[in-house]
């Protein structure tokens, strides 16, 4: 070649500075452990966001509240706000009814007796007294407003001994229906504690599988 600037025959092509440099093994296997790293790192992430949509429910209301005792012993129960309304106030102003009853019946009837009473010395006046006195006529009122006395308490005792039974069968009601209330809580709780263990198993396993996945695809690129 002349001096046009072409290469002769004996001249080495120089190297052009923008072909693409050939990476060496070791650049080559350092690109796929970074390549890989960060596919285990995405897959990581699908797999954090795929279990946080699986997140284990929470309890915010316990309808069941534990007490502990003076001696020291727990018991579990309904929360006050669902237990059920005690009958004893139902109770107590029955009982309460019934002895304003009792005391106005008692109170009529002194006054009738003392009304007939009049009404019987009146009589006897106008058709002239009797003989021997208002004695005997006293004896007989008083002798009937004893047993009119008597009729009124054995109706205040029936009554009072009916209250006592009814008061009885609504207590055993009461108590029959709380433990079923709290049958019935205890029964949800554990449901739900029983799924909510399920639930965590689901994510136990599925984490172990993904562990195992990485590692079999770990070992089968070496």
């Amino acid at each position: 070649m002349g001096d046009n600037g072409n290469f002769s025959m004996g001249q080495q092509p120089q190297a052009n500075p923008q072909a693409p440099k050939m990476m060496t093994p070791e650049e080559i296997k350092q690109m796929q452990q970074q390549m890989a790293l960060q596919q285990q790192q995405l897959e990581q992430e699908r797999q954090k966001q795929e279990l946080a949509k699986t997140a284990q429910p929470e309890l915010t209301y316990n309808p069941i509240v534990e007490t502990t005792g003076p001696d020291g012993k727990k018991t579990i129960g309904l929360r006050e706000e669902l237990q059920l309304r005690s009958p004893e106030e139902f109770i107590a102003k029955e009982q309460e009814r019934l002895g304003m009853e009792q005391a106005q019946a008692q109170d009529a009837l002194n006054r009738q007796m003392m009304q007939q009473q009049a009404q019987s010395r009146a009589e006897a006046m106008r058709r002239g007294g009797v003989r021997g006195g208002t004695g005997a006529m006293d004896r007989y009122s008083m002798r009937e407003a004893l047993l009119a006395r008597q009729g009124l308490a054995g109706q205040g005792m029936r009554q009072k001994a009916e209250l006592a039974s009814q008061a009885e069968q609504l207590r055993s009601e009461a108590r029959a229906k709380q433990v079923g209330l709290l049958g019935g809580a205890i029964k949800d709780v554990e449901k739900f504690n029983l799924d909510r263990w399920m639930k965590q198993k689901e994510v136990e396993a599925a984490k172990a599988q993904a562990q195992a996945t990485r590692d079999a695809g770990g070992s089968g690129g070496k």
